[in-house]
């Protein structure tokens, strides 16, 4: 992943969001503290992932402000990240629904359930909704 994330928005990513885990755990959706929680650990220098385990170490350490200083290639802001990350997870889903045997009907109206409870997330958070994708 980070050897195709040329502008750091990964590695921004897991930096601001391990940032407020530490500071605001409460205000973060499931997506976002499952990223946190995957990052947050020790660094393994033998790890694949070692760049974003670092971006993390630098959120828990030293905040959001050096992330942004860090990672100033992204110019998507983290919000539009989750966004993109909400809709895949999204999709994924609908996959794992429709293995689960569920009809379209049923997987629409979870989906639509699920969507509107999103948008209540972002809105509680202050996120402009017309920035995201629909």
């Amino acid at each position: 992943m980070t050897s195709k994330d040329q502008d750091d928005c990964s590695k921004k990513l897991v930096c601001e969001l391990s940032a407020k885990y530490i500071t605001n755990k409460k205000s973060m959706t499931d997506n976002e503290i499952i990223i946190s929680e995957t990052f947050n650990k020790e660094i393994d220098v033998k790890s694949g992932g070692v760049q974003l385990t670092l971006a993390a170490q630098v959120g828990i350490k030293q905040g959001q402000k050096m992330c942004k200083e860090y990672y100033e290639r992204c110019g998507t802001s983290v919000e539009d990240i989750i966004a993109m990350v909400d809709v895949e997870m999204e999709d994924l889903n609908r996959i794992e629904k429709e293995l689960k045997g569920l009809t379209e009907e049923e997987i629409e109206a979870d989906m639509e359930r699920e969507k509107e409870e999103l948008k209540k997330v972002l809105v509680d958070a202050g996120v402009d909704l017309e920035k995201i994708w629909d």
